[in-house]
């Protein structure tokens, strides 16, 4: 290292970096070693210790309802669809056999992963060449931490011509 150098003989004379304060130029690498333990962005402030820990506390409540409404609504989603697929079956086979009993069947057996006490089922007359509806009903309750709400009625309807 040469000694001429502005930063006295510092490590970073190689590299061409300035890196003393404006005016100080002539400080070493010990001077600046002590300005730089001086300064630490690390350390906090009495009153902050716990703000942190207070802060997550007052969040913690909020993001696990959020967290829980996602994932209830994605069941609630499946159910949805699952309830269409359903009156979808169940309409085609009340259309094609003209026979409510087995639509209903049909239907009982498409809705896998529902419970088919709770499984309503509804259709409408079918007249050849005319369409007819299944409809299918069923009451899904969520189920949130801390919340509680009365359940929702999904709907699955299917519609399908009579006789083909």
């Amino acid at each position: 290292m040469s000694r001429g150098s502005r930063f006295g003989g510092t490590p970073f004379d190689t590299l061409g970096w300035d890196i003393s304060p404006v005016g100080h130029s002539h400080l070493t690498h010990t001077h600046l070693g002590e300005n730089m333990r001086r300064f630490r962005p690390n350390r906090r402030v009495k009153g902050e210790r716990g703000a942190a820990m207070v802060e997550f506390a007052i969040i913690l409540p909020v993001l696990i309802i959020v967290v829980f409404g996602i994932i209830e609504f994605g069941r609630a989603y499946n159910a949805k669809i699952t309830l269409t697929h359903a009156a979808r079956e169940g309409v085609r086979e009340y259309a094609l056999t003209q026979n409510a009993g087995n639509g209903q069947t049909a239907a009982e057996n498409a809705a896998t992963g529902l419970d088919i006490a709770q499984l309503t089922f509804s259709n409408t007359a079918c007249n050849v060449g005319n369409p007819t509806t299944v409809t299918l009903q069923y009451p899904f309750q969520l189920a949130i931490p801390f919340f509680s709400s009365s359940p929702l009625t999904l709907v699955g309807e299917g519609t399908m011509r009579c006789g083909g």
